[in-house]
């Protein structure tokens, strides 16, 4: 069965919008996945498409730096905090903790996730008890608003969640888009306990006496894709299942993108990649409202309680932190100082 909960923390992160909504290279080789860089092919092919995410990413605010130290003038005695932009994927490359990530970590007296690391049995809880919200009614069937290839594929991928054989043909959109957005290769991966790098940094923290604690339930996660309009759910579903050839390629891009601390590309690639899959600009607006914008706001009040004693690290996808509507700005506006360390 693969892990629900790690399912939900790739597509919350944005990684790939069109797997939730994305020359093998030698290092993702040696990190157990192959995959090609997507920004290398559409600049070889489009650049005014190259150009146009270029442009974006570097207007973008904060997208630069993924640990951040988090100070306020009103408490110059406490132990500072630090944000930290995670990467929900296993791949080697991004388990290697930087010496300035190691000395944020030896002043935390507690983490901060998304949710807890060990919801995987609350994920299947939560999806049991929002049947009403994660099952189409009156029997209807997810094949029926697919063609005869997707709704193949989907049928192929869902058996392999670990979701009810009985629910499987009956889940609305988001449901099958969060469950189809995993790689073959990072379901392997999981299944043989290799951690994402958000797990494994609870996991060594806890090694260091350091405690973990969730900023959002999984209900809530849920609620965020639950809320898009159906229509825009199953575009989204379409173009992810259209794409999901390319999700090796998507990662691969993704982790680059992370590796080069270059997050403020990561939406406007999926704005381009959206359009070569039919998926509207409007509709992923609409993702990226109730996925990310409005979620950064509810984990950001949820924090301050936490950063008033000093010593948190908050670790959540790194999608979360640039923009003007990102973690970054929001706890800046909140009164924080917020200065980047790598």
């Amino acid at each position: 069965m693969i892990d629900l909960h790690r399912t939900v923390m790739a597509v919350t992160l944005g990684c790939s919008v069109l797997a939730a909504v994305l020359s093998t290279s030698v290092s993702a080789q040696q990190s157990g996945c192959t995959g090609v860089n997507l920004l290398d092919d559409i600049k070889g092919r489009d650049a005014a498409a190259f150009a146009r995410i270029r442009k974006a990413a570097d207007a973008t605010k904060n997208g630069r730096h993924v640990l951040w130290k988090i100070e306020h003038d009103e408490f110059p005695d406490r132990a500072p905090s630090y944000l930290f932009g995670t990467i929900h994927v296993t791949d080697d490359r991004v388990q290697k903790f930087s010496p300035a990530l190691d000395e944020a970590l030896s002043l935390t007296r507690r983490i901060a996730l998304e949710v807890d690391p060990g919801s995987n049995d609350r994920t299947e809880e939560a999806l049991a008890a929002m049947q009403t919200t994660a099952l189409l009614s009156n029997n209807a069937q997810l094949a029926e608003m697919l063609d005869k290839p997707a709704a193949e594929r989907a049928s192929v991928m869902l058996a392999k969640s670990g979701l009810p054989k009985e629910w499987q043909p009956r889940v609305k959109p988001w449901v099958a888009m969060m469950l189809t957005s995993t790689s073959e290769c990072e379901r392997r991966r999981l299944t043989a306990g290799k951690l994402p790098l958000d797990a494994e940094l609870a996991r060594q923290a806890e090694n260091r006496g350091v405690g973990s604690f969730g900023l959002e339930t999984t209900e809530m996660q849920f609620e965020a894709l639950a809320a898009l309009p159906d229509a825009d759910q199953l575009a989204m579903l379409k173009a992810s299942l259209a794409a999901y050839e390319r999700i090796d390629d998507q990662v691969e891009t993704l982790v680059r993108l992370y590796l080069t601390r270059d997050l403020g590309a990561i939406w406007p690639l999926q704005i381009e990649l959206g359009k070569t899959y039919g998926v509207d600009a409007k509709v992923l607006e609409g993702w990226y409202l109730s996925v990310i914008a409005e979620r950064n706001i509810r984990m950001r009040d949820r924090a301050l309680m936490h950063l008033s004693y000093g010593g948190v690290l908050i670790a959540v996808g790194a999608m979360h932190l640039p923009g003007d509507s990102g973690l970054v700005e929001l706890l800046m506006d909140a009164g924080y100082k917020l200065t980047p360390v790598e």
